[in-house]
């Protein structure tokens, strides 16, 4: 066979295969879904990624007709679910609510990370965002975030702070305050954001970094004050706390995000369908009043920013870990 014509045979059948491709994942968006979705969260069941993701799942059982069911698979700051995920068929039967602390602030505390955040699993769309509150010990004698700086700046190496573990936003967003503010403060890291709550309401850590809905609930009793929230925003259930852009430092942020992944090569057609059913979703009002009673509130973010804000977020964090001179983690 001439060359030429050997070519133009190898192009078509390149055509015909691109074709049938196209074809497939037409029919696969038409029929998508025909069985249960697993919606894995990399967290314990109890924390604010798990709430956050049950009331996605319901809405989205609702909206795409076949249940989407929530299986956690928590470990290693979400490392082990997201990995599951990104090993997964990429068939859009088992999505991820992944999160800034396993999407961005890992890469920025560890030194080597088992995969490629923007690479290695397809975006959907960001979904929810959860401000964290500074909050303390009622016993403390501040009253606004400026008054326990200066109460921290005076007992250098002698107030302490809780974390739910090294690397996490609880952890990085005190020791931005810290780097930014020169006060010296010591950290005590817990394995979860229960046991560290337990302490700060005992006393046994002066302060700690938590979600809305943990802050409400323990100054309601009296044992805790909130002093600011780390966002631009105030949330619904803190309307009478300032942000830390109220409070004159507006740098000082520590947001978490949630959103919708696949595994890397989920089918566009795919991605579309379930991402045209969010913003009706994230637009209804029983939706938004259920994630304003865990802690969150609704953000509608489309796929094609998302490896942007990823990129932004690691470079952030990573600045503040570096100007922390907080060791890296194996």
């Amino acid at each position: 066979m001439p060359a030429i014509t050997r070519s133009a045979a190898t192009l078509a059948i390149a055509l015909a295969g691109l074709q049938s491709l196209c074809i497939s994942h037409t029919v696969l968006a038409q029929d998508y879904p025909t069985r249960p979705i697993r919606l894995v969260i990399p967290f314990a069941a109890g924390g604010t990624t798990d709430s956050v993701g049950r009331v996605l799942a319901a809405g989205l059982s609702t909206r795409l007709g076949q249940q989407v069911v929530v299986e956690n698979k928590p470990g290693a700051g979400s490392q082990i679910g997201l990995e599951y995920v990104m090993h997964a068929p990429a068939d859009g039967y088992t999505i991820a609510l992944g999160g800034s602390d396993g999407l961005a602030v890992m890469h920025a505390i560890r030194r080597k990370s088992p995969y490629d955040s923007v690479k290695d699993f397809t975006p959907i769309a960001l979904v929810a965002n959860a401000a964290l509150s500074y909050t303390v010990n009622a016993k403390v004698p501040a009253t606004t975030l400026r008054e326990f700086i200066a109460y921290a700046r005076s007992k250098p190496g002698a107030v302490r702070y809780g974390s739910a573990g090294v690397g996490t936003t609880l952890h990085l967003g005190i020791e931005q305050m810290q780097a930014m503010t020169g006060i010296d403060m010591v950290h005590v890291p817990y394995k979860g954001g229960a046991p560290m709550m337990t302490d700060v309401v005992a006393g046994e850590v002066e302060l700690v970094l938590t979600s809305a809905d943990f802050a409400k609930r323990w100054a309601d009793t009296g044992q805790l004050r909130v002093l600011a929230q780390a966002d631009t925003v105030r949330h619904p259930l803190l309307p009478n706390v300032p942000t830390t852009t109220e409070a004159g430092m507006p740098e000082l942020q520590a947001v978490t995000w949630f959103g919708l992944f696949g595994p890397a090569g989920l089918p566009r057609p795919i991605v579309e369908r379930i991402a045209a059913e969010l913003p009706a979703l994230l637009a209804d009002r029983t939706l938004i009043d259920r994630l304003i009673l865990v802690g969150a509130y609704t953000r509608f973010t489309p796929a094609s920013e998302i490896a942007r804000i990823i990129t932004e977020d690691t470079a952030r964090w990573t600045r503040i870990v570096r100007d922390a001179r907080i060791p890296l983690q194996d």
